[in-house]
């Protein structure tokens, strides 16, 4: 139904962050929010390259458009899960 696209669309993050010699993509969902900031839950193989165990900074873009966004790694999880936090004033 219509109503839970923009349910999805409202929640879904986009997240891109430096891969050996490309790049990572993948999702997330906004699960809270702390005051000017959003925190999002990914899959750690998407904010943290799994062979080197690095977690290179990369950005997160909000499905209902805006720029690129700076995230900050709040934690990773032993299995695939991971927080990250996007500074969003106006979201």
């Amino acid at each position: 139904p219509p109503e839970y696209e923009l349910a999805y669309r409202r929640c879904a993050v986009y997240i891109e962050r430096p891969a050996d010699g490309g790049r990572e993509v993948g999702a997330g969902f906004i699960v809270d929010r702390r005051g000017d900031s959003l925190v999002v839950a990914t899959a750690r193989h998407v904010v943290q390259d799994t062979a080197s165990r690095h977690a290179p900074p990369g950005h997160a873009v909000l499905y209902n458009g805006g720029p690129p966004l700076p995230y900050r790694l709040l934690h990773l999880d032993r299995e695939d899960l991971a927080f990250i936090q996007v500074h969003a004033p106006r979201y």
